[in-house]
């Protein structure tokens, strides 16, 4: 895969093939209000998961996708209540031998 840019919002499956696709990530704080975690595969949809009132660890998963060559994948992390915080996140993307 190939990740553009300083800010890796995009990742670009370079093999067609099924993959597993996981996408985790920390704000920083306890989230407030709706924040979410998630990732759109194109001609798929998008998977996302919510961040619970007190934490600050979600994830986001797809267990078996398909995904054609030169696909770019996004992901996104939301948060729409309280101050900016500081976001970690670690996004592992693993080719299946077959379902």
């Amino acid at each position: 895969a190939t990740i553009p840019g300083s800010q890796g919002q995009t990742v670009t499956i370079v093999e067609a093939g099924i993959y597993a696709i996981t996408f985790s990530g920390n704000l920083g704080a306890a989230a407030v209000g709706r924040s979410i975690i998630g990732f759109t595969v194109p001609a798929v949809g998008s998977m996302r998961a919510g961040f619970v009132n007190g934490e600050s660890v979600s994830t986001a998963t797809a267990a078996a996708v398909r995904v054609a060559a030169g696909t770019a994948l996004t992901f996104e992390v939301f948060k729409t209540v309280g101050g900016t915080s500081n976001f970690s996140g670690r996004i592992i993307i693993h080719k299946l031998d077959s379902l």
